[in-house]
């Protein structure tokens, strides 16, 4: 009975195995596509600091899109890991992808080792203030018991010297009590954000 089908079975065996491969690839760059999207394509920050890993991270999205679009169109999955590059085309993905992890990874450490408290921040969270904060500090103050654990709030004033605004840190207020302590002299909120946030 089995050599009857030996060769059949055989066929199946190594159509299920190149299957398997290619979701479990595939797994793994959904993964990592999922949480580097919202950084690269939401983060200005990023984009300044990291442009060639934008750079690859755009062509990357795109190119896993038409694959994602291809395969959608086909709806026979047989055929489409039969197709021509599929698998060289999920490990470039895969590869690609964990490069730009790795770079992102290093850069928003160089922010954590000037700015500690980083380190208590989700990434997405510090990205929006490393975003934000150079060109409007006033937009962190929603994550300021955060940044600072044991502030409630931070008093900031808005002035402008020779055509440029620029923000003062002048007061911040405890999470616990009342108490209230003015800067002296005040910190002028100015530069990178991490930075000014570890004066």
């Amino acid at each position: 009975f089995h050599k009857h089908f030996a060769e059949e079975l055989h066929r199946w065996r190594k159509t299920l195995d190149a299957l398997r491969d290619i979701s479990d690839r595939l797994s793994r760059v959904t993964y990592l596509w999922k949480y580097l999207e919202p950084l690269f394509a939401g983060s200005e920050e990023v984009k300044r600091e990291l442009p060639i890993d934008q750079s690859r991270f755009a062509s990357t999205d795109r190119d896993l899109r038409s694959v994602l679009q291809r395969a959608q169109s086909v709806r026979v999955v047989r055929k489409v890991s039969m197709e021509a590059d599929v698998v060289n085309n999920l490990k470039q993905f895969e590869e690609n992808l964990a490069l730009c992890k790795q770079n992102l990874s290093h850069f928003l450490d160089d922010k954590r080792k000037i700015f500690p408290n980083f380190y208590f921040m989700a990434e997405q969270d510090m990205l929006n203030v490393l975003a934000r904060g150079g060109k409007s500090p006033s937009s962190i103050l929603k994550y300021i018991s955060v940044l600072f654990p044991q502030w409630k709030s931070l008093d900031l004033k808005e002035e402008t010297i020779v055509d440029t605004k620029r923000f003062r840190a002048e007061r911040w207020h405890a999470s616990i009590g009342m108490e209230s302590v003015a800067f002296d002299p005040p910190v002028i909120l100015t530069g990178k954000t991490e930075q000014y946030l570890s004066e």
